[in-house]
């Protein structure tokens, strides 16, 4: 969610632990994402700030020491009101479909199990430090538990934007312009 301040953010994240403990009082929270469900934030802006409340969700990824759940909560009060899933790590291998990251927004396209279609999730560039962390935390726990590891488009590096421009070959025009790209991603 971006500008959020620190204590907003702070205030955000253990609402989110605190709905984890209604569910299960005995689950111990490691870390927690905050993300906004939804179309592309900067086309969202187009067409009214208003708008954009009721066609975003504001999405609470918290990582336990054996799941990971899922909330959901209006975008106004930005408050973790629905359960949306409870991934144990067995089932995790393939929560993350793929992970974007970009000069303003990260997109996590997040694969629940038994739905067909993944959730995208966007993050401002703001909390990048808390996707990376995030990922690494649930690949860690994937692995402890005996899964197999995260999906490869989660792993790559961000400068892996420069690498699909490198194929094209050097007469493409582009391939300089997505060069240039790659290092302010990075």
């Amino acid at each position: 969610m971006k500008g959020l301040t620190d204590d907003r953010k702070l205030d955000l994240q253990s609402q989110a632990r605190r709905a984890v403990r209604r569910v299960d009082p005995t689950e111990r929270c490691r870390s927690v994402l905050l993300a906004v469900g939804g179309p592309h934030p900067p086309l969202l802006l187009t067409f009214g700030g208003v708008l954009a409340m009721f066609l975003t969700s504001a999405y609470f990824l918290t990582l336990t020491d054996r799941a990971v759940y899922v909330h959901r909560g209006s975008r106004p009060e930005d408050q973790p009101e629905i359960l949306v899933q409870v991934v144990p790590f067995e089932q995790a291998a393939g929560l993350i479909a793929k992970v974007k990251r970009g000069r303003t927004w990260n997109v996590l396209f997040l694969r629940l199990p038994g739905r067909s279609r993944s959730i995208r999730l966007n993050l401002s560039y703001q909390s990048r430090d808390d996707l990376e962390r995030f990922v690494a935390n649930l690949e860690k726990s994937i692995e402890r538990a005996g899964v197999q590891p995260v999906s490869e488009s989660a792993r790559q590096p961000a400068a892996s934007n420069t690498a699909a421009a490198d194929d094209r070959g050097p007469d493409d025009p582009r391939a300089e312009d997505r060069r240039a790209v790659g290092k302010w991603i990075s």
